[in-house]
C-alpha cells in the first residue's frame, strides 16, 4: 500500500511545479488513509455527506456506485457497499435523517436506444433502494446535484449532447408523491410523474448544476455561455431562490465554471458560491464570493489554480474558509490544493498546502467540515487518483485538515 506525500507549501501558485520550501504553518494534515483501490481505472466522481459521528463517502468507478461509512477522522467504517451501476454522469449525496440521498448520473447510450437518466438512491445503515428516476441525460452531460428538504427533495441534472447542454430541476415532494403512487395503482395510464423543469436558457450552453437547502430556502447555481465575436465563451454565473427568477452574479469565461455551494458560519450565516474560470484566456483560477444581498456588494475573491474541470470548493471551517481544488502539478500529476481563507472577507490566509505523490493524479475532491465529541471543527477531505502513467493503481482517500487559532 503506498502513503500519499502531505507537504505545504509556500509558493507562488503559477510556480508550485519547481523547487520549493517547507514552511510550518497555521493548517496541517492528518490521518491519511487509502479505502479503496479501485476495480477499473479511474473514478468518475465522488461526494461526501454528514452523518451521526462522521461522513458518509460516495464515489463511483468502472465498477459501479460504491459507499462508505467515516469516521469524523476520515477512518473507514465498516466495509464498502456497492450500491449499482458507475455513475459515468457525475455522483452528489445530502443527508436526510438517518439516511442518506445519492444522485446518479447514468449517460445515454445512443447505439442502445437509452437516453440516460438520473438516479435517486435512499440508502440507511440496513437497506438501499432507488426511489425515483428522471431522463433524459445525454452521452455528454457532466454533473448533477441533489438536496434534502424538510419534506422532501430536489434534484438538478446537466443535459448535454451534441454541441446543446440545458440544467433541468425536479423538486419532489413527499405527500404528493406517496398520493400519486397510491392513485398510480388505482389507474396506472392515468398518472404521470412530476414534471422536470428547465432552469437554463434555450439557445445558450449551460454547465452542470449546484444545489443548497438552507434556512428553508432552496438555491440552485449554474453557469451558461455563449461565443464572443472573438468565438470564445462568454456568459453569467445564475443563482435561483426558491421559485425566483435566476439572476446573475458574476460574469464567466469558461463553458464549465461548475458553480459549488456552501453556508458561511457565524450568525446569519450566508451562502457561499465558488466556480472555476479561465479569464482572459489565462489559465484556469478558482474564485468565491459571497451571494450578493442586501448589504454585501457579492465581491469576487480569486483563488489558487485550477483544473479545467473537477470541483473548486470553499467550506467555511474552523471560523475561516478553506479553499480545496484539484489542479495540474505537471504534465502527468495532479495535485489536491488547499488553503485557508479569512471567515469574512475569503481572502486567502498563509500558503498552500497540497496533497501530492509523485506520480500520483489526483482528479476528484469533497470536502466536509466535521466535528470532533467535544465540538472541535476540522476539515475532512476525499479524493481520488486514477490509474497514473507510471502504472501507480487508482486509489480513494480520505484526510483531515486541522487549523489552530
Amino acid at each position: 500500500m503506498r502513503t500519499a506525500l502531505f507537504v505545504l507549501m509556500a509558493c507562488a501558485l503559477t510556480a508550485c511545479g519547481g523547487d520549493v520550501t517547507i514552511l510550518s504553518g497555521e493548517c496541517s494534515f492528518e490521518g491519511e488513509g487509502v479505502l479503496s483501490l479501485l476495480d477499473g481505472h479511474a473514478v468518475h466522481d465522488l461526494a461526501l455527506a454528514d452523518r451521526e459521528g462522521g461522513a458518509w463517502a460516495v464515489w463511483s468507478e468502472d465498477s459501479g456506485l460504491y459507499l462508505l461509512g467515516l469516521s469524523v477522522e476520515g477512518a473507514a467504517d465498516g466495509e464498502r457497499r456497492r450500491l449499482g451501476p458507475p455513475c459515468a454522469g457525475g455522483v452528489d449525496a445530502s443527508p436526510r435523517g438517518d439516511a442518506v440521498l445519492i444522485a446518479c448520473g447514468i449517460l445515454a447510450d445512443d447505439a442502445k436506444g437509452d437516453p440516460g437518466h438520473a438516479l435517486v438512491y435512499r440508502v440507511d445503515s440496513e437497506s438501499a433502494s432507488v426511489i425515483d428516476s428522471f431522463e433524459p441525460m445525454g452521452p455528454d452531460s457532466l454533473g448533477l446535484a441533489v438536496a434534502a428538504r424538510p419534506h422532501g427533495y430536489a434534484v438538478a441534472w446537466h443535459d448535454a449532447r451534441r454541441g446543446s447542454s440545458s440544467v433541468w430541476l425536479l423538486e419532489i415532494d413527499d405527500e404528493a408523491a406517496a398520493s400519486a403512487a397510491v392513485f398510480a395503482e388505482l389507474l396506472p395510464e392515468a398518472v404521470s410523474g412530476p414534471t422536470p423543469m428547465r432552469a437554463s436558457t434555450p439557445g445558450r450552453r449551460a454547465g452542470p448544476p449546484s444545489l443548497l437547502v438552507h434556512g428553508g430556502h432552496r438555491y440552485l447555481a449554474w453557469a451558461e455561455t455563449t461565443l464572443d465575436a472573438a468565438g470564445d465563451p462568454l456568459g453569467d454565473l445564475l443563482v435561483q431562490e426558491d421559485d425566483g427568477a435566476p439572476r446573475s452574479i458574476a460574469t464567466v469565461q469558461h463553458e464549465t465554471a461548475t458553480p459549488e455551494l456552501s453556508v458561511g458560519g457565524g450568525e446569519g450565516a450566508r451562502v457561499i458560491v465558488s466556480f472555476r474560470d479561465r479569464r482572459r484566456r489565462g489559465r484556469p483560477r478558482a474564485y468565491a464570493m459571497w451571494l450578493p444581498a442586501r448589504g454585501h456588494d457579492g465581491s469576487l475573491v480569486s483563488g489558487p489554480a485550477s483544473n479545467t474541470d473537477g470541483p473548486a470548493l470553499m467550506i467555511p471551517c474552523m471560523g475561516g474558509a478553506l479553499a480545496v481544488t484539484p489542479r495540474t502539478h505537471s504534465r502527468h500529476e495532479r495535485l489536491v490544493s488547499v488553503r485557508r481563507h479569512d471567515g469574512t472577507t475569503l481572502e486567502g490566509q498563509g500558503p498552500e498546502m497540497q496533497l501530492y505523490e509523485h506520480a500520483a493524479a489526483y482528479e476528484h475532491a469533497a470536502a466536509l467540515c466535521v466535528a470532533n465529541a467535544d465540538g472541535a471543527e476540522h476539515l475532512l477531505v476525499l479524493y481520488a487518483a486514477r490509474v497514473s502513467d507510471d502504472h501507480l493503481p487508482g486509489t480513494v482517500h480520505a484526510s483531515t485538515v486541522h487549523c489552530g487559532e
